[in-house]
């Protein structure tokens, strides 16, 4: 994954690797973590692991801009989502367990 984030990013070098190497990590334990409290799985589905790269890159990006919402500087203003996930939920929604066909709990009166 290491390899597609820097083609993205156009590093040719290898002295950000531990950066990139620790928002891969953090990326993918998020997803991870996500997928082991909404469903069975407990591992990223292989198929759509492009996730972590896109947000890895988003966040490559925002290094030093952590916590900033807007970056105005001469003229050039740049504006930060505050999830960077925001664009895939749907993706993610549909590994959610179809509930659809289970019976409804009951309730009793007293």
């Amino acid at each position: 994954m290491r390899e597609d984030v820097k083609k993205l990013l156009g590093i040719t070098d290898t002295l950000q690797d531990a950066q990139i190497d620790l928002i891969i990590k953090h990326t993918q334990a998020w997803l991870t973590l996500w997928f082991k409290n909404n469903t069975d799985l407990t591992t990223v589905p292989p198929e759509i692991e492009f996730i972590i790269v896109e947000v890895a890159v988003k966040r490559f990006n925002r290094l030093g801009s952590e916590g900033m919402s807007k970056e105005n500087v001469e003229g050039h203003s740049v504006t930060y989502k505050d999830d960077d996930f925001a664009g895939y939920m749907h993706l993610l929604f549909g590994y959610l367990p179809d509930t659809s066909g289970k019976q409804p709990g009951s309730v009793m009166f007293f």
